[in-house]
């Protein structure tokens, strides 16, 4: 018997008033930045988020902690409406979800100490009996964190650390309030490759000691493939390819999914990959239908493709795509 999801994320739609269709005489244009997302992810799982820059996948990382209010659609954590959830509790909802940015280097006031930084949350959480309790509790969050020995680090300034150090100091200051769901945007794109992989280690370390689910959100696939169990393929607001990542990776179904696994130079597959190139360009996230978004740039697109969206078609490995070419394949 399969587990219900942890996280249920139904018809998800995030639109903004574009500009210049602004003002009492102007027909109102929307930006379609989320376009209905739906997708599971169950408790302690590292759940992918990959597309080209553009694609809303931020945006849908900050709907998904409630930065942002969605146009329409919900997001439920253990059957529970977020919406409810921050009624009845806003604090203990935001201890329930974090999320993590791109860029370690604005993320901290300069004038405060590792120390300040970590403590903050515990404090506002009012987590612990005694500011004892607390500073033990920071001292191994760090030394969970590959940050040893602990002490060393409590009393130095973020200009004192390295980029490395302060995205290890970003996912831990989430982390030590023990949230259940965590959102990591672009985690490691702005470290250097060398310190890239013992990020994303610590990242599955932490996840796996304390149970919390993961949506990790970048634009490569090599770091999606290392460290997401399933993944989801996002192409102009809408998920185009969902299922186990490996299997995404090694036999990508849509059209999208297979250019963006053959540009990937750094992806080791067993079978050489002819680069596909991409030609044309998107359509305007202001009025991008009525047909597939990816249609006037797909080698395959039909007739069909250009009149009328796909409906998401689930294959026999459980992989969901929406492409009218899978469609056929499947009939």
């Amino acid at each position: 018997m399969s587990q219900p999801p942890f996280i249920q994320v139904n018809g998800l739609k995030k639109f903004y008033q574009a500009r210049g269709t602004r003002g009492l005489f102007r027909k109102k244009k929307y930006v379609e930045a989320v376009g209905g997302v739906s997708f599971t992810v169950q408790r302690g799982e590292i759940f992918g988020i990959i597309g080209e820059s553009g694609c809303g996948k931020s945006t849908l990382g900050r709907l998904l902690v409630s930065l942002e209010k969605p146009t329409e659609g919900d997001v439920l954590i253990d059957g529970v409406s977020v919406q409810q959830l921050i009624r009845e509790d806003p604090k203990a909802y935001h201890r329930m979800v974090q999320m993590v940015f791109q860029n370690p280097f604005d993320t901290f006031l300069p004038t405060e100490t590792i120390e300040q930084i970590m403590l903050r949350p515990l404090e506002i959480q009012r987590l612990g009996t005694s500011r004892e309790e607390q500073r033990n509790r920071v001292l191994t969050m760090l030394e969970d964190g590959g940050l040893s020995p602990a002490e060393d680090f409590m009393g130095r300034y973020p200009h004192e650390l390295s980029g490395g150090q302060l995205q290890r100091i970003s996912i831990l200051r989430a982390m030590v309030v023990q949230p259940l769901f965590l959102v990591v945007d672009e985690p490691v794109s702005m470290l250097d490759v060398s310190v890239r992989a013992d990020i994303i280690n610590m990242l599955i370390a932490l996840s796996q000691k304390y149970g919390t689910s993961i949506l990790f959100i970048s634009h490569d696939i090599a770091v999606i493939r290392y460290a997401a169990q399933r993944t989801a393929v996002m192409y102009l607001g809408r998920i185009v390819e969902m299922g186990e990542t490996d299997a995404c990776i090694r036999d990508p179904k849509h059209p999208y999914t297979q250019a963006l696994v053959s540009n990937c130079a750094t992806i080791d597959i067993d079978t050489p990959v002819t680069k596909i190139r991409i030609e044309g360009e998107a359509p305007s996230p202001i009025q991008p239908g009525p047909g597939c978004y990816f249609a006037n740039r797909c080698p395959h697109a039909t007739d069909l493709c250009r009149q009328r969206y796909p409906e998401p078609q689930t294959l026999e490995d459980g992989r969901i795509v929406a492409c009218h070419m899978c469609q056929k394949e499947e009939s």
